[in-house]
């Protein structure tokens, strides 16, 4: 009998907790206190580099290996090196 009150209530804390998780993670508030969405960023600064190399894969491509290769180490040890050619090779 209470099976369906069950599901219903999961399916909403789950469409609750994406939509947490988009705030958290996409959204951020600027200098001016407008809202800016990183994903739209991302697309445009990718299409931008398209338009210098004929390509939008290719800008795709250098666009998360630069985005990976801030995250990676910053010491310049072999296993970084490596870490970074490796994010760097596509």
């Amino acid at each position: 009998m209470h099976y369906p009150l069950f599901v219903v209530s999961r399916i909403t804390a789950g469409l609750l907790a994406a939509l947490a998780f988009y705030f958290a993670f996409f959204l951020h508030e600027d200098e001016e206190g407008v809202w800016q969405n990183r994903i739209e960023n991302l697309w445009m600064a990718v299409y931008d580099r398209a338009k210098v190399t004929d390509s939008t894969t290719t800008a795709l491509f250098n666009k998360v290996s630069e985005s990976v290769r801030k995250l990676g180490p910053k010491d310049l040890s072999a296993a970084s090196s490596r870490f970074t050619s490796y994010s760097c090779s596509a």
